[in-house]
């Protein structure tokens, strides 16, 4: 329907001052505009849509850009996090490693051993990172075995050259937390 300012604007060929709600009235009723008037209404009411449709397509981009800002920033956030627990050892990695072990270290014991970080060479030649922290541990003496190990700490730290833990062996496995780093 038309406003009575619309009826004004529109009776004297003025449609830019009309919504487009008030400029569809006109196109849907032909008959009461010139031919003239008529084709200024549906190309002034074309522009209009037109512009309603890009103003709503880039206000959807801009919401897909916000939505996906958000989520790289999450995705920072939690790798940021991760590597903060990882650093302060209280991210668990399990790996098959080489362990020194006397026969009269018993279950629920701990001892206090170290292991060596990889330098490149070495790391190249056993398809490890540079820095690898859990290749072997040295607590004793005793004989190496290749056993299943549960490390708390950086599995690659290249700024080190040695990686001290605090191990404690269980029935079939040890577990290994780290205590620094030289």
């Amino acid at each position: 329907m038309l406003m009575e300012g619309g009826i004004v604007a529109a009776m004297n060929g003025n449609f830019s001052n009309l919504t487009e709600d008030e400029l569809r009235s006109l196109y849907e009723s032909p008959g009461s505009l010139s031919e003239e008037d008529h084709e200024t209404v549906t190309i002034e009411l074309g522009a209009r849509v037109m512009r309603r449709e890009r103003r709503e397509e880039w206000s959807r981009r801009w919401r897909q850009l916000r939505a996906l800002a958000v989520l790289a920033a999450l995705a920072g956030g939690a790798a940021w996090a991760y590597q903060q627990l990882d650093q302060s050892g209280m991210i668990s990695h399990e790996e098959d490693s080489t362990i020194t072990a006397a026969n009269d270290w018993i279950v629920g014991e701990s001892k206090d051993c170290t292991s060596p970080v990889l330098d490149a060479d070495t790391a190249a030649a056993v398809q490890k990172e540079t820095g690898y922290a859990f290749s072997e541990v040295s607590c004793d003496d005793g004989p190496e075995h290749q056993i299943k190990i549960r490390f708390y700490g950086q599995q690659s730290q290249p700024e080190h050259r040695v990686v001290l833990w605090h191990c404690t062996r269980a029935e079939d496995s040890f577990t290994c937390k780290e205590t620094g780093a030289r």
